[in-house]
Parts: C-alpha cells; sequence; structure tokens
C-alpha cells in the first residue's frame, strides 16, 4: 500500500522518465519493443508526443459588495473568504445543534458568530444557540425514532423559530451507517437540512478556515449563494444541466436497482442547483425517466423567474459517466428525452411554441491521458512548483482528438499531489451552436462556481453536483449496498418479492431488475418513499434547496 501510494504521487516528471524507460529499446522491464518491431512490424517511439496548448484566463469572482478574490490567487487555484461576505446571505434565525458527541457550546457560540460575520442573518442581535445530547447505542445506526424524538426536543427550544438547517456532531465511536442514517431521516422524512461534522473536528469550530467551510454549507442550505462570476460567460436566459447514474457496486444484494440524478441551475446567475433524483433498472446507464426530471427542472425554473414567467432558451447539458461505445445512447434516446420533457414542462407551464436549443456534453475523467511539460521548460508560467500545470490548461490539439467528435481536454484544477489529470469533454449535440473557444470558456468559468469550494474543481460543477446527488442517493440504499448492514435484506426475501412479479417463472434478469426497482420505488422495504406520494425522496423544503452538497 505505501508503494502505491508513493507511485500514486509522483510529480509529473519523474512519471515521464518512468515511462519513457520502460519503452526504451532493449528495456525489458515490461516488454521489448524490438520485438513488437520483428513480429508484427509496430514501432514504439520512447518519447512523448508533443501536443499545442493553450491557458484558459481565469474568470473574475466576487463576493458581497462586489469584493473580488485576486487574480493572482484564482489563476494559482486557490482563493480565501477572509474579509468577505457571501453575496446573498441566507436567513438562520437559530443555530440547531443535535450533538451526538461532548462539543462545548462555546464552539457552538463561536460558529454562530462567524456565520453572522459570513452574512447569514441570524435574526436577533443576540444570537440564540441550542445545544442538546442524544444518545445513541454503539454500533447501532441511530434510528428514525429516535432521530424524531431529538429533533422535536430541539424545534420546542428554538421556538418560535424555525431551523430550515442543523448542525450536527457525529458520535465519538461512528459506525460507517450512521452519517447515511441521519441523512435519510433528515431528508426523506423531516423535511430539514443539515450539515454534519465528525466528532473528532468539533473542536475545530473555533478555527476560521473551519469556519468558513461549514458557513458556505449553511449559506446554501438556507436560500443563499456565496460567490458569483464578475461575468456571466453563458448567455442569459441558460439553464445549465448536469446528469449522472451510479450503479451498485460488489457488495450490494441482487437486482440493487441504479441511482440517476440530474441538476439543474434555476436562476439568473447559475449558481443554484436543485436535483431530481430516481431508482431505475440495476447497471441500466440509459437515464429513463430523463424526460420526467428535465420537465420537473424546467417547471421549477418557471417557477423562480417570478413575474417573468419564461422558460429558458438554451439548455446546456453536461452528462457525466458514460463511456465512448455509449455516446449513441445519449444522442438518440437522452436528446430525445430531454425534447419531450421541455415540450411537458410547455404544457404544464402554458408556454407557447417552446423549442429550446439543446447542447449536450460529456464530461470524461476515466481515462489515461496526461501532460506534461518539456522538461527544462524556459516558461514555467503555466506550472506550479511540482510541475503540475496551474488551472486552465486546454488541449485541442487535432492530432489527438476524436475523429468522429468536437472534443477538447481541459484541465481546470490545480493537483495537490501526483500527476493532474484533465476532463475529456465530448460534444455530441449542439443546438446552441457554441464555437470551440465559446464551450470551453463556459466550462472552464463553471469550474469557478462549485457552491462549497474555494479552489476551481475538476470538472464543470452542473456534472459535479450530478454525481453528489447521486451519491445522497446511496444513502437512502445504504442497507441494499452494504454487506454488513443491519437493515440488509436477505436473498431469500428478495427472491419472495420477485416471485410476486407477472411471468415470474420465465421473467429474464432484465425483467427482474426492472420489478425490483419498482417495486422499492413504491415504498417497500423504507428505503426509498413511496414515488405514488412524490417522485423525489428528498422532501418538498429541501427539494428547494442544494441539500445533497
Amino acid at each position: 500500500m505505501k508503494k502505491m501510494l508513493e507511485v500514486a504521487q509522483r510529480p509529473p516528471l519523474a512519471n515521464v522518465s518512468e515511462i519513457e524507460d520502460v519503452l526504451r529499446p532493449g528495456s525489458a522491464r515490461i516488454f521489448d519493443t524490438t520485438h513488437l518491431l520483428s513480429r508484427v512490424k509496430l514501432n514504439i517511439t520512447p518519447k512523448m508526443k508533443e501536443v499545442t496548448a493553450s491557458r484558459l484566463n481565469v474568470p473574475g469572482l466576487h463576493y458581497a459588495n462586489r469584493v473580488s478574490a485576486e487574480v493572482a490567487d484564482l489563476r494559482n487555484g486557490s482563493w480565501n473568504l477572509r474579509k468577505k461576505a457571501f453575496v446573498k446571505g441566507g436567513r438562520l434565525e437559530v443555530l440547531g445543534v443535535l450533538d451526538f458527541g461532548s462539543g462545548t457550546k462555546n464552539n457552538f457560540t463561536a460558529l454562530a458568530d462567524a456565520l453572522s460575520i459570513y452574512g447569514i442573518t441570524t435574526g436577533n442581535k443576540k444570537r440564540c444557540v441550542e445545544h442538546i445530547n442524544v444518545v445513541v447505542q454503539q454500533m447501532v445506526p441511530p434510528t428514525a425514532a429516535q432521530l424524531q424524538t431529538a429533533l422535536a426536543q430541539l424545534v420546542n427550544m428554538a421556538k418560535p423559530a424555525t431551523l430550515p438547517v442543523i448542525l450536527v456532531i457525529l458520535p465519538a465511536k461512528q459506525s460507517s451507517h450512521d452519517y447515511a442514517a441521519i441523512k435519510t431521516y433528515f431528508d426523506t422524512q423531516a423535511d430539514t437540512n443539515t450539515v454534519c461534522i465528525t466528532h473528532a473536528k468539533a473542536h475545530l469550530l473555533n478555527d476560521e478556515a473551519f469556519q468558513a467551510n461549514i458557513a458556505m454549507k449553511f449559506n446554501i442550505k438556507t436560500g443563499g449563494y456565496n460567490h458569483e462570476m464578475s461575468r456571466i460567460a453563458h448567455k442569459a436566459g441558460t439553464m445549465m444541466v448536469g446528469a449522472d447514474v451510479t450503479h451498485p457496486s460488489g457488495g450490494s444484494v441482487s437486482h440493487c436497482p441504479s441511482i440517476a440524478a440530474v441538476v439543474a441551475s434555476c436562476d439568473a446567475v447559475g449558481m443554484t442547483y436543485p436535483g431530481s433524483l430516481r431508482l431505475q433498472r440495476s447497471k441500466q446507464e440509459m437515464i429513463e425517466a430523463l424526460d420526467d426530471m428535465i420537465c420537473e427542472r424546467l417547471v421549477h425554473w418557471y417557477a423562480q423567474s417570478q413575474n417573468k414567467k419564461i422558460l429558458p432558451a438554451d439548455i446546456l447539458f453536461y452528462r457525466d459517466g458514460v463511456s465512448e461505445s455509449q455516446f449513441a445512447m445519449v444522442k438518440q434516446d437522452e436528446l430525445r428525452k430531454v425534447q419531450l420533457g421541455c415540450e411537458a414542462a410547455a404544457k404544464k407551464s402554458n408556454v407557447k411554441n417552446y423549442k429550446p436549443r439543446i447542447t449536450i456534453v460529456v464530461c470524461d475523467k476515466r481515462h489515461h491521458t496526461r501532460f506534461f511539460p518539456r522538461e527544462n521548460a524556459a516558461d514555467r508560467s503555466m506550472l506550479d512548483a511540482k510541475s503540475n500545470f496551474l488551472p486552465g490548461l486546454l488541449v485541442d490539439d487535432l492530432s489527438i482528438r476524436s475523429p468522429y467528435h468536437f472534443d477538447f481536454y481541459l484541465q481546470s484544477h490545480r493537483a495537490l499531489n501526483g500527476t493532474a489529470r484533465p476532463c475529456h469533454y465530448f460534444v455530441i449535440h449542439n443546438d446552441m451552436k457554441l464555437k470551440a473557444s465559446e464551450l470551453q470558456q463556459i466550462t472552464f468559468h463553471l469550474c469557478f462556481t462549485f457552491a462549497t469550494a474555494l479552489t476551481p474543481i475538476s470538472y464543470a460543477a452542473p456534472a459535479y453536483y450530478a454525481d453528489r446527488l447521486a451519491e445522497r442517493g446511496r444513502c437512502y440504499l445504504r442497507a441494499l449496498l452494504v454487506p454488513q448492514h443491519p437493515q440488509r435484506p436477505s436473498e431469500t426475501g428478495i427472491a419472495g418479492v420477485l416471485a410476486t412479479m407477472p411471468g415470474a417463472g420465465t421473467a429474464t434478469e432484465e425483467e427482474q431488475d426492472h420489478f425490483f426497482s419498482d417495486w422499492l420505488a413504491l415504498g417497500n422495504k423504507g428505503c426509498w418513499p413511496d414515488r405514488r406520494v412524490r417522485a423525489n425522496p428528498q422532501m418538498t423544503a429541501i427539494a428547494r434547496t442544494m441539500f445533497y452538497v
């Protein structure tokens, strides 16, 4: 394990030497290139291919009162919240705390003070910090009944104020199931946002950097947003969409469903992304309910447009998690579902002749392409101290691009260790007629908009948000995903469920997957709320927020 970590953290130029040494003629470390040449006439040049690259300009971003992050900090891939307040502060009358550990009230008071400094409205000048201890049995996730009792006590102590968000201090001897149980209850039953921290970090509530991190989460969950771009790269009236599907892992129960997530911006500045979640057939990559999910996001956009009562003219759709072999599926099936969702939203909103321009971009991080600087490069302005490229490296050299798609590589983040991996973007539909330079700049700017980050992220924020939302869905299904979970259903029990399906004796595995997914989505086993009651597992109030971040 130690050796593996050392290799993973090896700096770029050391990797170049290792790779070229492996391929050098006469080297037998992996294979002999001379043997390849003699047998199959394949010649490998043991030098890196040189490509042309450029660096995109970083966007300007600012906080309240137009206080900007320093351009030099943005170029280096990191900024801070010192002497800054959030552009739009949320409202939090009372800081409610459910403490499974043993935090001190002074720490919570310090956090309440920090929330006010960053611009979250806390009501009275004298902020009231409520603190409650919850006793949890060891090695058992907290039950819904325990959490309901604890929350009721806290709500009663906070009256007449409401608690849209609460801070949860996780148990000192927490099991891996505690976080999932807490998020599941508050998301799907209590309709209350939570910010969780571990017991080991409770002492950091006096620390400025830690307070800033917590404050960013509180703000977006109370209806605010933290920063915004000084200039929006995309056209006004563009809805940014992210979509992803997460699949059951190796230890999951048989026929365990996949989880599809779609998020979309709903404001003029493109900083708030509520989302939709659905269960679907196990290991099905195509988003089966994409039309319904897009309709939900458009209806929410329409509701947020207030007096304008309009739907977006453009939809820029970032799709995560699909391989090149699945591009045709996205182009043929998912594009059509997006169009159907637009038609349904127009009908619900009574908007005539609505046909938005749709552009679909696939984000690929599962590749092995890396970019290295030339050894002894004279110009190091694009490099950090470890010879990784700083954020903004763009490579769209024709010699390495796809012959079938409009594509490019963009390294938008700063690598802390090892060699940075760029994101490979493929444009598979472009009704918006975006030029390469326009889409590249928009995509790079989006990497600076992630709500709780003080660095640019490694790929476009809408796709990253969709990934986070899908992961939250895994919390709700944890009993089916983790072998040691105390509520895990037995394989015998699952077989009994499948025996009740029509034509059980001749059903294919795919049909069984569909049936089990539908059965769970009707509220059976209690791990996913009944879709007949509401389409999404998350409740109404938090569904309007970025509860999943």
